[in-house]
């Protein structure tokens, strides 16, 4: 019997979690999520988290060529302008891809 993976949607997340989505549809769902682009599994969302030795943010288009949905950013990405200082949902076209 195959498993059924739980999915989230990326706009409940991001309004439960206090996010701004950005180029975010309505039917948009994730499966998991990872702290490291290397490990991304496709559907999932990835979490740039800034730390002592490196970025996450500077991941993110890796992320999303691995087969992210999202990322869940703390600065703007791609060409979107933040409108308050928020954690931000972004869709993979807002990444740079």
């Amino acid at each position: 019997m195959e498993k059924q993976l739980k999915t989230w949607s990326l706009n409940e997340f991001a309004a439960r979690a206090g996010c701004e989505a950005h180029n975010i549809t309505d039917s948009q769902v994730f499966r998991g999520f990872s702290l490291d682009s290397r490990s991304i599994e496709p559907g999932s969302l990835f979490l740039c988290i800034r730390g002592e030795r490196s970025d996450g943010h500077d991941f993110a288009a890796s992320a999303i060529a691995a087969g992210a949905v999202a990322v869940l950013a703390e600065r703007p990405m791609g060409s979107w302008k933040p409108s308050r200082p928020l954690r931000r949902v972004f869709g993979e076209s807002s990444t740079g891809r």
